[in-house]
Parts: C-alpha cells; sequence; structure tokens
C-alpha cells in the first residue's frame, strides 16, 4: 500500500476532527473562554487519534479479507497499534477533562462517550470480521460515524446538555455522509465504460435504494430545527429550503436511476454539496 494511499484513508479522521471544532463552537453558550480554549487545543487533537482507531479498525478488516492488502503490516500489528492509538485519544481526552476540573469545571461525561466509541470500533469490526458478512457496509458506516460523531465529541466537551438542534445536525451530517458512502464509489464497482445497468436486487440496486431512504431521513432531520427555539430562524429557513433543494435534487437522479435501470452520475458530488450547505446552515444559527 503506498503512502499515497494511506493518507488517503486518514482523511474522514481530519475531517471529523474539524466537525469537532464545530461541535465546540455550537456550545459555547455559557463557557469561559479558558475553557474553550482547552477544549480547543485538545479536543480535535485527541478525537483524531479516537478516529485513526476506528481507520485501523477498517484496516484490519481489509487485511482480514485480504492478507496480501498491505504486507508491511500484519493483523496483530494492525490490532496492536489499533489500541495504542486509541489510549492516546483517550488520555488526552483526560487531560482535557482535569485541565477543565482546575477551572473549577468538571465535566467528566464526556468519558462515557470515549468508551462506548472504542467498544463501537472493536464491536462492528470483529462482527464484520466473524460473521463474514456486510463488511462493507460496515466499513461505510464507521467511515461516516468518523465524520459525524466528531461534531457529539466536541459539544460533550462543554456540557451533557447539548441543544435540541446540534442533535438534528448530527443525524442530519450522518445520515446524508453515509448516503454518499453508499454511492460515491458505484460507477467504479467493476463496471464496464458506458451506460451502467441496473438489476433489481443487485448489490448496486440496494446500495441506490438505502441511499434513497438515507436521504429522506436527512431532509426530515434537517427541516426539523424549523419548529425548535433556533437563534434566526428565518436565516435557517431560507438555507434550510438551499439545502433541502439541492439534497432533494439528489434524491431525485437516485429515484430516476432506481426506475430507469441506469446509475445517472453527480449523485455523490450533489450529496457533498448537501453535506457542505448545511455544515454553513448550522455554524451561522450558532454564531
Amino acid at each position: 500500500m503506498k503512502l499515497r494511499d494511506y493518507l488517503k484513508s486518514f482523511k474522514p479522521a481530519i475531517k471529523g476532527s474539524i466537525m469537532v471544532f464545530i461541535g465546540i463552537f455550537l456550545s459555547r453558550k455559557g463557557m469561559s473562554i479558558e475553557i474553550f480554549t482547552t477544549n480547543v487545543m485538545f479536543g480535535p487533537l485527541a478525537y483524531l487519534f479516537l478516529a485513526l482507531s476506528g481507520i485501523i479498525a477498517i484496516k484490519i478488516l481489509q487485511i482480514a479479507e485480504n492478507p496480501s492488502y498491505d504486507g508491511r503490516v500484519s493483523i496483530h500489528q494492525a490490532k496492536f497499534l489499533l489500541g495504542i492509538i486509541y489510549l492516546i485519544g483517550f488520555i488526552l481526552t483526560i487531560t482535557n477533562v482535569i485541565i477543565n476540573s482546575t477551572i473549577y469545571y468538571l465535566n467528566i461525561l464526556v468519558i462515557a462517550f470515549v468508551v462506548p466509541l472504542g467498544i463501537l470500533w472493536v464491536a462492528l469490526g470483529y462482527y464484520a470480521f466473524k460473521i463474514k458478512k456486510n463488511s462493507e457496509l460496515i466499513k461505510m458506516m464507521v467511515t461516516s460515524l468518523i465524520f459525524s460523531l466528531g461534531i457529539l465529541y466536541g459539544a460533550l466537551l462543554h456540557s451533557i446538555l447539548i441543544p435540541l438542534f446540534v442533535y438534528f445536525f448530527f443525524l442530519t451530517v450522518s445520515f446524508l455522509q453515509l448516503s454518499r458512502e453508499l454511492v460515491k464509489d458505484l460507477p467504479n464497482r467493476d463496471q464496464p465504460e458506458g451506460v451502467v445497468i441496473i438489476k433489481r436486487g443487485d448489490d448496486m440496486y440496494n446500495s441506490l435504494k438505502s441511499s434513497l431512504i438515507l436521504q429522506f431521513l436527512a431532509i426530515t432531520f434537517f427541516i426539523l430545527p424549523v419548529f425548535t427555539n433556533i437563534a434566526y430562524p428565518l436565516l435557517y429557513l431560507f438555507l434550510m429550503v438551499v439545502g433541502v433543494i439541492i439534497t432533494g435534487l439528489a434524491s431525485i437522479l437516485t429515484l430516476k436511476s432506481l426506475f430507469e435501470r441506469k446509475l445517472f452520475n453527480n449523485i455523490g458530488l450533489i450529496l457533498k454539496i448537501g453535506i457542505l450547505i448545511e455544515l454553513i446552515t448550522f455554524i451561522l444559527i450558532g454564531s
């Protein structure tokens, strides 16, 4: 495996760390400048290691399925590395909590997030490895969660009382990201050049169908904050309509792909734009 491929595989962890910044920003009300500074210093770095441990869990699956996937790393070495990387992220989180406690603010509840996160990586990896079923879907789920869980981690660094719209934001991004993971590589899945024909019941058809359901769920949770007590409701309403239109366009192309049995291009790109619009929307209403 080339260095470039390794660096590319780390991208979800880097994106997840950026989401930690957003989570800290959205939950900053009532947070002192000292605690905010500590969270910004330690939070994204700690989550980077926690996210990297999830990526290593994916690598373990890939090595288990194909021992020649990376001849330089054995599955036992990868497991050891997973433990070390996760431990670094855990220690950095503890350090963040301890420093905040010296500023007369103690929030150990973020530990209740970090511990299950490690268990989740191991459980999903164990399921895919032992059951040897839906391993590709497991990889997509982990990649999506690495990205979106950064929001909750960043928010939990301050308080367990996270604003309701942050949960809606998390669910919206989670569903859209997983939807994108399902469709973004479809044209490259051993298909001949030209028109990609879709057959009912095959893997491509099921991926598109699942992606469409996730898109509808994302739209639903993107609309729900309108009915909560959010700042700048008119601004949110405007940006929400833009986001719904963009995500709706992806849904229309996905639906057409299912009915016309041929894959329409750019569904993944449109979903990526939709995620960006939603990120901008929630940052603005949280400012």
